[in-house]
């Protein structure tokens, strides 16, 4: 320190970049692989970590409101339709928020990796995935044991 330096001053630091920014985001193609493992809610909610990432709270909250209700829609219409009709169903819906997520930020995605921006990682996905399928099949449990009639039988 030299003694023009005033030693009581605060601190200083680089603020240019907010926190949000060092954030790593998911790839469309990580919503999309996530979604078949989990399920529609899944994806939506990697689609709003992304929005957290940058930093949109009202797109964030936007799309966990509508994942959660496209998702209870998606397994409605699972149920309503004939098991013939339902098997391409996980496939529609992989594609679905695939393009979807693409289509919200596969740009601001792609800008962020090349300004060397970082994106999570595959395991970190297949975990949140298969937590996702487990807290998905509870829910069915759960809803199957209150409302044993609502179970069809063959």
């Amino acid at each position: 320190m030299t003694p023009s330096e005033n030693p009581y001053r605060p601190p200083s630091a680089d603020l240019s970049t907010g926190p949000h920014e060092a954030l790593p985001l998911y790839s469309p193609g990580q919503i999309g692989g996530v979604t078949l493992l989990g399920g529609p809610l899944a994806g939506a909610f990697l689609l709003a970590a992304n929005y957290a990432g940058l930093n949109d709270a009202t797109a964030r909250t936007r799309t966990l409101a509508i994942g959660l209700l496209g998702s209870i829609a998606f397994f409605a219409l699972a149920i309503a339709v004939p098991a013939g009709l339902s098997r391409p169903l996980p496939i529609v819906s992989v594609i679905a928020m695939r393009s979807i997520a693409d289509s919200l930020q596969g740009e601001r995605y792609r800008k962020r990796l090349a300004a060397g921006g970082r994106r999570y990682s595959n395991w970190r996905v297949a975990g949140l995935g298969a937590l996702f399928l487990v807290a998905t099949l509870a829910a069915f449990v759960v809803l199957i044991l209150a409302f044993p009639d609502f179970v069809p039988e063959e």
